[in-house]
């Protein structure tokens, strides 16, 4: 999980931040760079892939094309944490529930946006993996993150400390936020799935539906 310095002031802006993140949105639809894949299927929007620069905006016009969407299914290895960060929040506002299907993963900024769901759900098949948060100078013109040398790194305090609120703003269980400041950045720990509070089951009104075709 990778950004510059991560965002000042986070839990005390979190709401307005991206309040205005979707005002923006509305008015100014941005070119994002090629990174994951974010499509939409029935009432479900998957993020497929590593999450980079512009995937917020490509992940709001997804929404603000499909509305009704209410479920936001995960398979990546992480990325830049701003963005994922920015998803969070507004999916949180949208009140959407987030899933990591069976067989997948959700690792390092993903699991900001798995952590963010209204429910939460963790297929038994199903794996996520943190570790501490890490800046790199001048990240924002590295083109290709899995060229960094990552032995080379070392976790960012009060980047750990902002991600922390914001995993516990969210409720993610204080042992699954411990593991900010007890991993190095080239771990990659995996979250017992047992843990008290980490998984919260999804209303029995919210059910996953398939594409309509057209005239159904």
């Amino acid at each position: 999980m990778t950004d510059e310095a991560i965002w000042p002031g986070l839990m005390a802006a979190i709401i307005p931040a991206a309040l205005v993140s979707l005002i923006l949105f509305l008015l100014l639809a941005s070119a994002p760079a090629k990174a994951a894949t974010i499509t939409a299927k029935g009432n479900v929007i998957e993020i497929k892939g590593d999450i980079e620069f512009g995937d917020f905006d490509k992940f709001s016009a997804k929404l603000g094309a499909f509305p009704d969407t209410k479920i936001v299914s995960l398979n990546s290895r992480g990325g830049r944490a701003r963005d994922a960060y920015r998803i969070g929040v507004l999916l949180r506002i949208w009140e959407m529930g987030t899933i990591v299907p069976e067989g997948q993963t959700c690792q390092r900024a993903c699991v900001m946006i798995w952590a963010a769901g209204i429910w939460r759900e963790l297929a038994p098949e199903a794996g996520l993996y943190m570790h501490c948060h890490f800046n790199v100078e001048g990240l924002n013109k590295v083109k290709d993150l899995s060229k960094i040398d990552r032995k080379t790194l070392k976790c960012a305090d009060v980047a750990n400390e902002n991600l922390a609120r914001y995993y516990k703003y969210f409720g993610m269980p204080q042992e699954a936020i411990d593991i900010l400041s007890k991993s190095k950045p080239t771990d990659k720990v995996l979250v017992r799935r047992n843990m008290e509070g980490l998984i919260k089951p999804r209303s029995a009104l919210v059910e996953i539906s398939k594409p309509k075709r057209l005239g159904v």
